[in-house]
């Protein structure tokens, strides 16, 4: 993580209930704190679930909220069950990455 330009956190429902998701999520943020202005940690949260509540403690994320659906037979899921974001919501997810 010490490393890395970004993070991108896919908010679900259940993320909050995550330990795993809630770690990586406060590790984010003392990562982001920890860090020269001159080399910040851009921070997105991709949100499928239309009310993220994520405590940002004064770290700047950028939201993508998005829509999931079943994957049905779109070749894109890896496997059944899979949800999918529509073309439009990718690329705004594109888009809030920018350039590393």
């Amino acid at each position: 993580m010490s490393e890395a330009k970004a993070m991108i956190f896919v908010y679900t429902d259940e993320f909050a209930h995550s330990q795993w998701c809630m770690q990586e999520w406060s590790q984010f943020i003392s990562e982001s704190k920890r860090r020269p202005l001159q080399r910040p940690l851009k921070g997105i949260v991709l949100d499928l679930s239309g009310n993220s509540s994520l405590v940002l403690n004064g770290v700047p994320v950028q939201r993508v909220s998005a829509a999931k659906f079943q994957a049905k037979h779109d070749p894109l899921a890896w496997d059944k069950g899979d949800f999918i974001i529509t073309e439009s919501a990718l690329q705004s997810l594109i888009d809030a990455i920018g350039d590393l």
